[in-house]
């Protein structure tokens, strides 16, 4: 997505998010087909939602109970930043079924996948691609 295509909003959040370098510590994702779904990519829209709510990192810290510095490392897709950090941001901006839809057992295809090849006992599993990327769910 070229710059140009972004809102005024997502311009300034993009702006204002340092890119980093991956280090040993810091959890990036390498693959370009499936960077939207890195821990810095969900920091940066965090941060467009709460500019869009108009509001302050220090707002949110207040109303959530977490320091301020926790929330900006949420921002910035620090990997130590604990999930209770993410749900309370989440439920704050009403959008707590997005936490409810993770690891869903029935929207778990892959694992649905796997389940059914182990069962069959066939020699290799048959899978459809993955719809996230181009590349396919097992490699042999």
């Amino acid at each position: 997505m070229q710059k140009s295509a972004l809102s005024r909003t997502q311009q300034l959040a993009l702006k204002k998010t340092p890119q980093r370098k991956p280090t040993p510590n810091h959890l990036s994702v390498q693959n370009p087909a499936v960077d939207d779904y890195s821990m810095e990519a969900l920091g940066r829209r965090l941060r467009i939602a709460r500019i869009r709510r108009n509001l302050a990192i220090w707002e949110i810290a207040m109303a959530t109970g977490f320091n301020r510095s926790t929330i900006s490392a949420l921002e910035h897709g620090h990997a130590g930043t604990s999930m209770a950090v993410l749900w309370a941001v989440l439920t704050y901006f009403k959008q707590q079924e997005i936490m409810a839809s993770i690891a869903d057992p029935d929207k778990d295809d892959y694992g649905k996948c796997l389940e059914e090849w182990m069962r069959s006992g066939r020699s290799k599993p048959i899978v459809k691609p993955y719809t996230r990327s181009s590349r396919p769910l097992l490699d042999w």
